[in-house]
């Protein structure tokens, strides 16, 4: 969908706030871990007219266990300013990589 403006999370327009939401809100599985199980995930989603992240989907996985994870935390993202064409609020898709590696 086409915006002028785009979505801004917590007044930063730039999204590093939002990586940083999502890194600190998601948790690699126990499963994952004792399996050595490392890779990334990237989710689509939109955000809505009302600044709500609607309908997470993954569309690249490396593995299922981590494909959960990811999704978890991008299902509970806090509301964003919408995204605005001609000043109407507007859906705009987003994707984002959730890169998961043991330390």
């Amino acid at each position: 969908m086409t915006a002028d403006q785009q979505p801004i999370f917590m007044d930063d327009p730039t999204s590093k706030k939002f990586m940083e939401w999502v890194y600190s809100n998601v948790t690699c599985p126990e499963q994952a871990k004792n399996l050595g199980v490392e890779g990334k995930v990237i989710i689509r989603f939109i955000i809505d007219e009302d600044g709500k992240l609607i309908d997470p989907e993954v569309i690249k996985s490396d593995n299922p266990l981590l494909d959960e994870a990811a999704l978890s935390a991008i299902e509970n993202c806090p509301e964003w300013a919408p995204g605005k064409y001609k000043g109407k609020p507007v859906k705009v898709y987003f994707a984002m990589p959730v890169t998961f590696k043991l330390n």
